[in-house]
């Protein structure tokens, strides 16, 4: 359904951590969709090498525990200050 989550999770015992692709991998496998089709949002750079290692979008944003610079450095897809900023991406990216 547009607009809602299909899972989300931290850790998980007997799961490779991030920036390892399984568990992101797992989430668009559960969700039908390829991952080149998703958004990866994060605030680490960890985040964004994960989106990257899943093929999929990576997002980073800046509210969190990485600064402008440190993100940027990890090369994401995109680099957001505020979150209507989000909101705007996923619009976009669901426009004919």
């Amino acid at each position: 359904t547009r607009g809602s989550f299909v899972g989300f999770h931290g850790s998980l015992d007997k799961q490779p951590r991030k920036p390892d692709p399984t568990q992101a991998l797992e989430l668009a496998r559960r969700m039908e969709r390829a991952p080149s089709n998703l958004f990866f949002v994060g605030d680490t750079t960890t985040d964004i090498l994960t989106a990257h290692n899943a093929g999929m979008t990576s997002v980073a944003v800046t509210w969190g525990y990485r600064n402008r610079s440190q993100l940027s450095l990890a090369e994401p897809a995109h680099l957001i200050d505020e979150p209507s900023q989000l909101t705007t991406l996923l619009q976009r990216a669901t426009q004919p």
